[in-house]
């Protein structure tokens, strides 16, 4: 690494921690001195953690009894416990998950090194991540995302170094952090498959020892996830990660097919199967009736099929072009008398009905509609940016684990239906900007030198791996 990207990374890392600062000081000042608490999520984090530190056990009730909760996986919960042990407080979670977010910029430049990305591409997606707004407020916010994202690419990192160096050691490296990463959000859990699929097609000529290594990979992640699994499997009868996948298909993708079925709100579809879980005594929070969910939200599924392709289809417009930025205003404490409706797809004509008096209101608000646009135009660019590279033989290896990481995270983000927003796209976010700046680096030729450096490398990248 030469001396200007180091100091380019220096930068963006400084620059980082003085936007996430700047952040943490208007929800202070908005917000109030608790700000972080104004996800609900947060809150269900910190009620965990108390009782973690109060010896309580890993339960979200705040009185007896305390029964244990199977809807969060543990790693957070105990990172926030054990800022309390530390400091009394969540303070110190606070600033270490600061630090972090303004370090996981630096992390994302080194992953696209290892995708053979050029410097330039890496450099801006890096500086992108340092500064866009969104993804830098979720590391002043008491939820897992800074934590998870960070262990996440570590992960990826980790394992795109074995796959250029063939050495075991960063392949058993990699799987421990993927199972870390799943202890912190049980959405990495079956990311463990999308490993074992890219390095059975980087090494199908080579199966034998191919055959060893997804062994390896497999082993080393499920060992790390076990004991939560077995504690699941003691208290609840399923050796599952968490109840959470379940409780969204059934409250919120089947109520948002209801919804949409029935022209009604999706609060109020939602409010009657909540109704009928407790008519038959079903607690929806416990893994234990995990299965009956399932079963149920198919059923409604199956009965509805053209609602369901219609909420879907929305669903991942969403997933792709949400901003987030009316929503990250609303928890840093602004707009809290409910003024000025974020702008959406799934309610498109009362948003557009309710625009005029907003902005009339407050003329700022074109800022929200300003970021909406802005991603509307990253997602064409980034599919794209996808295309281009995937007519080029030479980024297949990248573009299969890439591509499938998008895909199995937009799938497993869909169950939640018309309660979709911009933090269900931040794990894959690296991937989704990488393509869109590639796709700006062709359109406007400005690093035509680099692109074709990019395929000569992965070329190299690819012809030391079957020398192998």
């Amino acid at each position: 690494m030469n001396s200007n990207i180091k100091k380019s990374l220096i930068i963006i890392f400084v620059v980082g921690l003085v936007v996430r600062l700047l952040i943490l000081i208007t929800g202070l000042s908005v917000g109030g001195h608790d700000f972080y608490l104004n996800y609900s999520d947060a809150v269900g984090y910190t009620r965990l953690a108390g009782n973690i530190f109060n010896g309580n056990g890993f339960s979200i009730n705040q009185a007896i009894p305390f029964e244990p909760n199977s809807t969060r996986t543990p790693l957070y919960p105990l990172f926030l416990a054990l800022s309390l042990l530390i400091s009394g407080n969540f303070w110190v979670a606070v600033a270490f998950q600061t630090i972090l977010g303004a370090f996981i910029p630096i992390l994302v430049y080194f992953l696209l090194k290892k995708l053979n990305f050029s410097d330039k591409i890496s450099l801006v997606v890096s500086a992108f991540f340092g500064i866009e707004p969104f993804f830098s407020a979720h590391g002043v916010f008491l939820l897992s995302e800074v934590l998870f994202i960070f262990i996440f690419l570590s992960s990826c990192v980790l394992y795109f170094h074995y796959v250029a160096k063939r050495r075991v050691f960063f392949l058993i490296l990699s799987a421990v952090f993927l199972g870390l990463a799943a202890l912190t959000r049980p959405i990495a859990f079956y990311m463990i498959f999308i490993f074992l699929l890219h390095m059975a097609f980087i090494g199908f000529r080579q199966w034998r020892q191919t055959l060893v290594n997804i062994g390896i990979f497999a082993a080393v992640s499920l060992l790390v996830v076990s004991p939560w699994l077995w504690r699941n499997w003691q208290q609840f009868g399923v050796a599952k990660l968490s109840s959470i996948d379940s409780v969204g298909l059934y409250l919120y993708q089947a109520g948002s097919v209801l919804a949409m079925e029935n022209g009604t709100e999706f609060e109020v579809e939602k409010r009657k199967l909540l109704d009928d879980l407790e008519r038959e005594g079903i607690n929806y929070k416990s893994l234990k009736y995990a299965r009956i969910l399932n079963k149920k939200a198919l059923d409604i599924i199956i009965s509805h099929p053209k609602s369901f392709l219609k909420i879907n289809s929305l669903v991942a417009w969403q997933f792709f072009t949400h901003d987030g930025y009316y929503d990250l205003a609303w928890h840093l404490g602004f707009y809290r008398d409910g003024s000025g409706p974020p702008i959406t797809i799934l309610d498109l004509k009362n948003s557009i009905l309710k625009l005029p008096k907003v902005l009339l209101a407050d003329p700022f608000f074109f800022l929200f509609i300003a970021g909406r646009v802005l991603w509307v135009i990253i997602f064409f660019a980034a599919m794209f940016g996808a295309i281009l590279s995937l007519r080029d033989r030479a980024n297949r290896s990248r573009d299969i684990f890439m591509l499938l990481m998008i895909a199995y995270v937009l799938l497993a983000s869909l169950s939640i239906g018309y309660s979709i927003n911009a933090r269900f796209r931040l794990p894959i976010s690296v991937f989704y900007i990488a393509y869109t700046m590639f796709a700006f680096s062709h359109f406007f030729k400005t690093d035509a030198k680099n692109a074709k450096t990019d395929a000569n490398n992965t070329n190299k990248f690819l012809i030391s791996h079957h020398s192998h």
